[in-house]
């Protein structure tokens, strides 16, 4: 496996643990058992995703074993038109942490989306363009769960 494709893969490994500390400390911040369900969840797949990054650093050969759907996802748009947020504070309040996670999930499926592109046509491409699929799912699970339990109640 070649140095620039290792870097780019410890790249998305970071990020995915990135994730995965966001949700968990979401789960902390939500008041509804079923949003801290979703987070639970939003933060399992991600240490999935770090695990798969992870096998294909230490085994190329499992490019070969990845599967995923491939499908027209509905992006809701929510968090699109919304001032971005750079950094969270200590007392984030949930809207915020949903926000920025949104926001986050964007910028991680914008950039997986760039790799699969200058990838495309081999396995490394394909294995970029079915992690930016599921970071757009994330981010419409995000936003239909501000507009479920945010925007609904304003």
């Amino acid at each position: 496996m070649s140095s620039q494709l290792t870097r780019i893969l410890k790249k998305a490994v970071a990020i995915e643990e990135e994730s995965f500390k966001l949700y968990t400390l979401a789960q902390e911040k939500a008041k509804l058992a079923s949003s801290k369900v979703f987070l639970k969840q939003l933060a399992d797949t991600e240490m999935e995703h770090k695990r798969k990054l992870v096998g294909i650093m230490e085994n190329k050969a499992q490019l070969l074993n990845l599967g995923g759907q491939k499908g027209k996802l509905e992006d809701l748009k929510i968090v699109d038109y919304m001032k971005d947020i750079a950094r969270l504070s200590d007392d984030a309040s949930y809207q915020e942490i949903l926000t920025y996670a949104a926001q986050r999930e964007k910028r991680t499926h914008d950039h997986y989306v760039s790799l699969a592109e200058r990838f495309q046509g081999t396995s490394v491409g394909d294995l970029f363009e079915k992690l930016a699929e599921e970071e757009l799912k994330h981010k419409m699970e995000l936003e239909k769960e501000y507009d479920d339990n945010l925007l609904r109640e304003n």
